[in-house]
């Protein structure tokens, strides 16, 4: 939960509560310290205003006289910059450009989409309407999307009310050979036509109240199925308050919310035209007029200090200053109050049981996540408090004979799974806050129900048993959502110093895999081979993958040598006894569809970095990249096992791929049901493997080992040291360790400075993603996979 306070016109300041701090709601921070966004001071300070990042993690601040410039925290959100934007080749934008800051925005971002290099943004400008007086300047301004185009309303100094459609020609200036000319350069331009306004609007049986909040809300989307005809709604809040010391006391403070909806009338010629004679001319159609019709007006005895509209605008959320958020229906504008215990329909949090208790103070800013399942609140005190949503019904379960409320759990769980899929799939949202809401104890089967509900609607690359080549290979290129499911297990952790277990452990090296395939197949399998600074950059990641190879095959060997001891012991039970004592997710890694397929692809995208880095040695820049370099490749040497038989299609990996598909169609295993097997192995990994697997193990230990066993050094395999592969607990991890460990390169960390990761508190070596610096690094792959950790979490600097 990446939050942003505006406090005055000089500065935005940054905050991000780690995810020890989630379940907290002590005071986090004091005085603002990291001045990140800075202005020149001048009169008439600006609304402040309290943001959390939805889409992006690149902030959009206007000042009061509708410059915009563009900050970026890609590289830390500890340390926001400009970036520079670019408009008929010309750099615009500085910091001595901000006038008074009046809104800020976070714009959209899509970190996981790798096709995309990181580029400079590019900006157009126009001029609604030219100011005669200072009375027509805005005081506010809020936009929604609409079909194809833009909606823009905004509100000045003499209380009117303009409604503005705003499309994009994004290459207006382009002419139609430009394809042939080898170049492509949008150019963007608006087209912004004025279609409704209203002078001089107020609530309507309200006075001395002051507008704090305008927005518009699109009409609902056709999927939504609405049964109601829906509009672009423009809601405008107008609070009256005086804060006490106490919130109990009485006092005369309410919040009027205005409604209006833009809708078509259709306009026709008055009757007296249709008596003219024939020989006039033809009938005349009207183009429909739109009108802002206003609706009746909603009072609450709270003083509303944000709103937002949650579950596609079906839902809009009002946050109060006691703390509270006050849900109404988009059909009614009713608040809505779910009845008590309905665990039939999941629809939304507050539906679910969800709500948040008024606080102890009043507050002043008020800032809600994307789904409303967290809030920071600044006191008049300027300090922030954390707040995650509270189960109405709590998390203990009950057994008296008369009231059971697991159903409740139930839905609360499947509520949370469904927000996290909507956040991650659609919106592109962080999800971390909404774990929150769990209790660090939650029971295992609640935890399990939460895993597989995310996998399920996000991905089905979990099973890639029977897919052909051409698709796994897809799959695990394209798929990305796999880090978010797998990346939720390292959030539930109960507590930093605690371990994570054996589904956090697997996660960790399933995602540190994907990790190094996606470095090694997108720099070494181009049409041009990469420089030498570039493999030498890769070396960290080759070395980590070998070890994962080596400690894979020793746990292979160890359960082989049980059953060569215990003739009469089953593999099944074996490898029972070993996953137990050795708390280890490496027969896992083996046994498992996905998992399996990414280490056959990550082997041979080694066995291709390695033969690149044999050409390239003759052309090394320098010794010491050229002795590092030997060094890696000396690796290949000493290794126990040949990559070969793990690389090719029918080596060890791919026999045992086999092995698993054909004991699941001795066992008439369907399609379904494999998948939720494979789903099983994967996010809820346990000692005893399911009874579909009997078959493959027997297999496995009885043809497939044995075969290799005459390609492996067996000795180097039992001594073989793997607990550098596992994740230790977040007070160990990143800057707490003993060694300092780069999570990307797999190297340690050099720089004074580093990155550490909200989720996992993984950390790497800061640097600048300048073309120069990137060359000197050895390539572009490296600014890519930072933009975000192994795990999805987002990187703070400081």
């Amino acid at each position: 939960m990446d939050n942003t306070d505006i406090t005055d016109a000089v500065m935005a300041d940054i905050q991000i509560p780690s995810a020890s701090m989630m379940d907290s709601m002590d005071d986090l921070f004091g005085e603002p310290t990291n001045l990140v966004v800075q202005a020149p001071l001048l009169p008439g300070p600006p609304p402040p205003a309290e943001l959390f990042t939805s889409l992006g993690q690149e902030l959009a601040v206007v000042d009061s006289v509708g410059n915009v410039l563009v900050f970026t925290g890609t590289t830390g959100l500890g340390r926001m910059s400009i970036v520079p934007t670019d408009v008929g080749g010309e750099t615009a934008g500085s910091p001595s450009d901000l006038d008074g800051v009046v809104g800020a925005y976070w714009l959209p971002q899509w970190p996981m989409d790798f096709r995309h290099a990181t580029t400079g943004w590019g900006t157009t400008s126009t001029t609604l309407e030219t100011l005669s007086t200072l009375d027509e300047k805005l005081s506010h301004a809020a936009f929604c999307q609409q079909d194809d185009k833009l909606l823009l309303v905004t509100h000045d100094l003499r209380r009117h009310l303009r409604v503005y459609t705003v499309t994009i020609d994004w290459n207006s200036t382009q002419g139609k050979d430009q394809h042939r000319q080898g170049t492509f350069r949008i150019v963007p331009s608006l087209q912004i036509a004025h279609i409704v306004s209203l002078e001089y609007i107020a609530p309507q049986h309200s006075e001395g109240t002051l507008l704090t909040s305008l927005r518009i809300i699109p009409p609902l989307l056709a999927f939504t199925e609405p049964s109601f005809t829906s509009y672009a709604t423009v809601v405008a809040i107008y609070a009256q308050a005086t804060y006490p010391a106490d919130p109990t006391q009485q006092h005369e403070s309410f919040t009027t919310i205005c409604r209006w909806h833009l809708e078509e009338l259709a306009q026709a010629l008055h009757p007296s035209f249709a008596k003219l004679q024939k020989r006039a001319a033809p009938p005349v159609t009207l183009p429909n007029k739109k009108i802002l019709r206003q609706q009746p007006d909603l009072v609450t005895a709270k003083v509303v200090l944000t709103m937002q509209s949650l579950n596609h605008d079906t839902l809009i959320a009002f946050g109060a200053s006691d703390g509270t958020v006050e849900y109404r229906d988009r059909e009614t504008w009713n608040i809505a109050a779910p009845a008590f215990g309905d665990t039939t329909t999941v629809m939304s949090l507050p539906q679910a049981g969800f709500e948040f208790s008024p606080s102890l103070e009043h507050s002043v800013h008020i800032a809600c996540n994307t789904d409303c399942a967290y809030m920071i609140a600044g006191g008049v005190d300027q300090k922030l408090r954390c707040k995650p949503a509270a189960l109405r019904y709590g998390w203990q379960a009950i057994d008296d004979g008369i009231l059971d409320i697991s159903g409740m759990h139930e839905t609360a769980v499947a509520c949370v799974a469904r927000e996290h899929t909507l956040l991650t799939h659609h919106n592109n949202a962080s999800a971390l806050e909404l774990f929150a809401l769990l209790p660090t104890d939650l029971a295992s089967e609640y935890r399990r129900h939460l895993f597989f509900d995310i996998t399920r609607a996000l991905t089905r690359a979990h099973d890639l048993c029977s897919l052909d080549e051409k698709t796994k290979q897809r799959m695990l290129l394209g798929d990305n959502y796999i880090i978010r499911c797998l990346g939720a297990q390292l959030s539930l952790v109960p507590s930093s110093d605690a371990q994570p277990g054996l589904g956090g452990q697997l996660a960790w090296l399933v995602l540190n895999a994907k990790h190094a395939h996606f470095a090694l197949f997108s720099s070494c399998s181009g049409a041009s081979p990469p420089g030498p600074a570039t493999l030498h950059s890769l070396r960290g990641l080759a070395i980590w993958s070998l070890e994962l190879f080596t400690a894979s095959l020793a746990a292979l060997y160890t359960v082989h040598s049980a059953l060569a001891s215990k003739p009469g012991e089953a593999p099944a039970a074996a490898v029972q006894l070993h996953v137990a004592s050795s708390s280890s997710p490496l027969l896992h890694l083996l046994l498992c569809s996905y998992p399996r397929t990414l280490l056959r692809y990550l082997a041979l995208a080694l066995t291709r970095y390695f033969k690149l880095v044999a050409s390239s040695l003759p052309s090394s820049p320098s010794l010491p990249i050229k002795t590092e370099l030997l060094e890696t490749i000396s690796k290949i040497k000493t290794l126990p096992f040949r990559l070969e038989i793990l690389a090719a299609p029918n080596g060890l990996l791919g026999e045992v791929d086999r092995a698993v598909g054909e004991a699941y169609t001795a066992a008439a295993v369907g399609p379904r049901e494999r998948s939720e097997v494979e789903l099983a192995m994967l996010l809820s990994p346990a000692p005893d493997l399911p009874a579909a697997m009997t078959g493959a193990l027997e297999s496995i230990w009885t043809k497939v080992v044995p075969k290799y066993l005459g390609e492996m050094d067996l000795g180097a395999l039992y001594f073989f040291d793997a607990t550098g592969l596992t994740i230790q607990s977040r007070g160990m991890t990143g800057t707490g360790a003993k060694r300092k460990i780069d999570v990307l390169t797999k190297l340690p960390i050099t720089g004074e400075t580093v990155r550490t990761c909200r989720r996992c508190s993984s950390i790497m070596d800061d640097f600048v993603t300048t073309a120069e610096g990137l060359r000197e690094m050895g390539g572009f792959w490296k600014a890519i996979a930072s933009r975000m950790c192994v795990c999805g979490g987002s990187w703070w600097v400081g």
